[in-house]
């Protein structure tokens, strides 16, 4: 998800787990961990910033809080 706050882009993104799959299976949930961090090189290199969940909360009340390009990454079972 991405979004825009007062001028300021943020960035939501969402991942399940990182790693291989167990022997034998396949899943969409799993994302190598060197394309995750292709990603997180990605984001580094294009001016985005991570952000934790409390700068996220303070940014929707105080957009001006937040830094130019912020990026939320958040794990579900991961």
């Amino acid at each position: 998800m991405n979004c825009e706050l007062n001028g300021r882009r943020l960035g939501i993104l969402g991942f399940h787990k990182i790693g291989e799959p167990l022997a034998g299976r396949t899943s969409s949930w799993y994302i190598p961990e060197t394309v995750f961090a292709s990603q997180l090189r990605y984001l580094h290199e294009s001016g985005w910033q991570v952000i934790n969940v409390g700068e996220f909360l303070r940014g929707l009340a105080a957009p001006e809080s937040l830094p130019s390009q912020a990026a939320l990454l958040t794990f579900d079972d991961g």
